[in-house]
């Protein structure tokens, strides 16, 4: 009886570990089609996984630890940000159409969200630093969201009174 308990807490445990695999395999299939299509959209990618959207979501929110539009815009991110350090100038609509962007707006509300800056203060900050961006280069986004209670955090020097540096703080 105590062999046949521990053969089937072995075979539990298999189980458990193939449906993990799965869960990776499916995730990795979605992952595959968001290389394949810089303009893959989430249900894109969840029916190359074979599972539904919101299953999808939830997986690959487990595995990678952000969700599939945040992964994607990071993705797209980094084709754009690639292309800004090969060019030392030119037409950032264009860029933004090649990394998979609507339009250049678009782009530049990524860069300004992601990195806390526009395409040409990453070109001038990628002449001093050409791997990273440099925290003291950051702006905030618009100092008028800064509210009174804000403010006040700020001087107390408990919460950064900018959005971005808000992020970095609680992440």
């Amino acid at each position: 009886a105590r062999e046949q308990e521990l053969e089937r807490k072995q075979i539990e445990a298999r189980v458990a570990a193939s449906r993990e695999a799965l869960v990776d395999v499916r995730v990795a299939r979605g992952l595959a089609r968001l290389a394949l299509s810089p303009t893959a959209t989430v249900s894109t990618m969840a029916a190359a996984s074979g599972l539904g959207v919101r299953a999808f979501g939830r997986r690959f929110m487990a595995s990678v630890g952000l969700s599939p539009r945040t992964f994607g815009r990071v993705v797209r991110l980094g084709r754009a940000v690639a292309r800004l350090a090969e060019t030392s100038s030119g037409s950032d609509a264009a860029l933004a159409l090649e990394a998979g962007y609507a339009d250049q707006a678009h782009l530049c509300r990524d860069l300004r969200v992601f990195l806390g800056m526009t395409p040409s203060e990453y070109r001038a900050s990628r002449a001093r630093h050409p791997n990273h961006v440099p925290l003291h280069d950051v702006r905030p986004i618009r100092s008028s969201q800064r509210s009174a209670h804000e403010a006040c955090s700020a001087s107390a020097g408990s919460v950064p009174a900018f959005p971005r540096e808000r992020e970095r703080f609680f992440r």
